[in-house]
C-alpha cells in the first residue's frame, strides 16, 4: 500500500479521472458524427506519410474510433444499439479497474497499451488495415476479465455468458489469427504484451498460492479422525447404527458394546 502511494505523489499528475469513460463517450460521439460524414473516417487513420508531416495526433486518433463499425451491413439500427452496449460496458470496465487498481495504474495501464499500438501502426502502417483499430482495447478488457471472471454478461438479455468464457475465445481467437497471419503476428500481440507484463506474474503467484492450499488441505485431511464417526459399533461384526439403522445395540457384562444378535452369543460364552 505504501509503494502505492509513493508512486501516486511521483506521478499523480498523470492520472486521468475516468479515462476509459471518456474515451466510450468520445467513441459515440464520432459514432454520430461517422454517420453524417462518412469521409471523416480518414483522420482515424495513422498514416505514417501524414504523421511525418506532422499531424502527430493520427498517433492516437484510432483509440476514438467507434467499436462499433457505424458502416455495418447489419443496418443503423443494429449499430445505434451495440454502439450504446459497447459505451456502457466500457464505463463498466473503467469503474472495476479504477476501483481494483486506482485511477493512475489505470490511466498508466491504458496509456502502455494505446502507446505499442500506435509504435506498430507507426513503423508497419499496413498492420492497422490487417490488425484493426481494437486491439488496444482487447487488452483492457483481458485485464477486467481476469480482475472480474465471474462477472456474467447476459448474451440478448437472456443467456448468461461469464466473461472469463468471453475473454477466453477473444484469446483463441487471437491466436488463430497469429497463425493464419503470421506476418501480423506482433501487430494482433503487440498491445498484449502490457496485459501480459501484468498478468503473467499474478498467475504464477496464483498458482503457487493454490499449491500451498492443496498441501495445507491435505494437511487438515490426514489430521481428521479416520472412519465413520458413530455412537455405536458391534465388538463383533462391526457393524453401527449408520451401516444398519435397524439395529439396537447393549452392553454386555464384559464392557463391550453388540447388537443384540451377538449379545446373546457374547453372554452365552461369558456365562459361567
Amino acid at each position: 500500500m505504501n509503494k502505492r502511494f509513493s508512486l501516486e505523489r511521483k506521478f499523480g499528475w498523470l492520472a486521468f479521472p475516468g479515462l476509459i469513460r471518456s474515451i466510450a463517450s468520445l467513441q459515440l460521439v464520432f459514432f454520430v458524427l461517422l454517420l453524417f460524414r462518412p469521409e471523416a473516417a480518414e483522420v482515424f487513420i495513422p498514416l505514417a506519410p501524414k504523421i511525418k508531416e506532422g499531424e502527430i495526433w493520427r498517433l492516437v486518433s484510432f483509440v476514438f474510433y467507434p467499436l462499433v463499425d457505424p458502416f455495418s451491413r447489419f443496418g443503423l439500427v443494429f449499430s445505434c444499439f451495440f454502439a450504446f452496449i459497447a459505451m456502457r460496458i466500457s464505463f463498466l470496465i473503467n469503474d472495476v479497474l479504477e476501483d481494483f487498481w486506482g485511477e493512475l495504474r489505470t490511466s498508466l495501464f491504458v496509456y502502455a497499451v494505446i502507446i505499442s499500438q500506435s509504435l506498430i501502426y507507426f513503423f508497419d502502417p499496413i498492420a492497422f488495415a490487417a490488425a484493426g483499430r481494437s486491439h488496444y482495447y482487447l487488452s483492457i478488457f483481458f485485464a477486467f476479465a481476469t480482475l472480474q471472471p465471474q462477472f456474467v454478461f447476459r448474451l440478448f438479455f437472456i443467456l448468461p455468458v461469464p466473461v472469463w468464457l468471453i475473454a477466453a475465445l477473444a484469446g483463441l481467437s487471437l491466436v488463430g489469427n497469429c497463425i493464419r497471419m503470421p506476418i501480423f503476428a506482433a501487430s494482433f500481440l503487440g498491445p498484449q504484451i502490457i496485459y501480459l507484463t501484468w498478468a503473467t506474474p499474478r498467475l504464477i503467484r496464483w498458482m503457487r498460492n493454490r499449491g500451498k492450499l492443496r498441501v495445507r488441505r491435505a494437511k487438515f485431511e490426514s489430521g481428521r479422525p479416520s472412519g465413520e464417526q458413530t455412537l455405536h459399533r458391534c465388538a463383533e461384526c462391526g457393524k453401527t447404527e449408520i451401516s444398519d439403522p435397524e439395529l439396537d445395540f447393549r452392553v454386555s457384562p464384559d464392557g463391550e458394546e453388540y447388537c443384540l444378535e451377538h449379545l446373546k452369543k457374547s453372554d452365552k460364552g461369558s456365562a459361567p
